[in-house]
């Protein structure tokens, strides 16, 4: 074999690695965008429901400090 033959071989079956491990590099890009989104909108979920859940007990405390003269949490 000579060595242009031999370097015309590794090239093929180098520029086939390459496009292999380019597309398992993008397939784990694209999971990690997909998984980054679903973490970023379950934190927006978890905020809302804080912003709300601090409304809503200060409604409660509110109304109790007016009934009951004191807060129902502390």
């Amino acid at each position: 074999m000579h060595l242009r033959e031999y370097h015309s071989e590794f090239e093929g079956l180098s520029s086939s690695y390459d496009d292999e491990s380019m597309k398992k590099n993008l397939t784990i890009e694209q999971k990690i965008a997909e998984l980054s989104s679903q973490v970023e909108d379950s934190w927006a979920r978890e905020r809302r429901k804080d912003i709300e859940y601090g409304g809503l007990k200060a409604q409660l405390d509110a109304h109790y400090l007016l009934r009951e003269g004191f807060p129902l949490f502390q």
